[in-house]
């Protein structure tokens, strides 16, 4: 069975994605207001794990049948400052612009190696921002998004949301590469809602501060500090407490 980390040109890995900073905050139902719960800033020396007091590192998670991505804890490291995604068909660290990289071993599978932080705290309502940039190569993805993980949550008990960038896949530009998605359970079947937005992608080489306000009657996406898209249809049933993954 075909799956993501098929088909594309995988010679110019490793590939990676940075994130500078994370900031969550708190909704104050009755006030309406938004107040500052915490920042990470994701600082450190070349190479270092982060700093896991607010995230978990997946390690070894996958591959499954229909998807050939592997998280590691290797590929999630501090580089100039920022939280490092590194994307390549080995285990091994490499970091980028090092100017004596290791030679990566052969693979022997298909597998994609890559890496996936889930904060600890989960949140109910709030606003989430953050600073990121990825290389504009094809098979790279970049997710913001929002899980609630216990009982019933791939259907009764579905509620998330997120910002994704996927430039192109299998070697196809996508015209549309930037959406807002969110899903829940409406009673009768899951509802994902989405929408395609315009992406700054004339210089990949700047990073781009993502939003998303989510309170019990709307939620607001911002780029860069404007206002995308204010959803409201069905936003009262997302109202499990969720998960960050970046």
């Amino acid at each position: 069975m075909s799956g993501w980390g098929d088909g594309f040109n995988d010679t110019t890995m490793p590939w990676y994605i940075y994130y500078d900073w994370v900031e969550t905050y708190h909704y104050n139902t009755s006030t309406k207001e938004f107040t500052l719960n915490w920042r990470e800033d994701f600082t450190g020396s070349n190479g270092d794990h982060i700093n896991t007091d607010r995230f978990y590192v997946r390690n070894n998670y996958g591959p499954t049948s229909n998807r050939r991505n592997k998280d590691v804890n290797s590929h999630v490291y501090i580089f100039n400052n920022a939280m490092t995604i590194q994307i390549s068909r080995t285990s091994e660290q490499i970091l980028p612009a090092d100017p004596n990289p290791p030679t990566p071993p052969t693979p022997t599978t298909d597998t994609v190696y890559s890496g996936t932080l889930k904060s600890h705290d989960t949140f109910l309502y709030g606003k989430f921002e953050t600073s990121v940039k990825m290389q504009n190569v094809d098979g790279t993805a970049m997710n913001f998004q929002m899980f609630y993980e216990g009982a019933n949550s791939g259907s009764t008990n579905k509620n998330a949301l997120g910002m994704y960038l996927e430039p192109s896949r299998y070697g196809v530009s996508n015209e549309t590469p930037f959406w807002t998605r969110y899903q829940y359970w409406d009673g009768a079947q899951v509802q994902s809602e989405v929408e395609y937005e315009t992406w700054p992608s004339t210089d990949w080489s700047q990073f781009q501060t993502l939003a998303m306000e989510w309170t019990p009657t709307y939620i607001k996406y911002y780029l860069n500090g404007s206002l995308i898209r204010t959803a409201t249809e069905g936003v009262s049933d997302l109202k499990l407490a969720q998960h960050i993954y970046l």
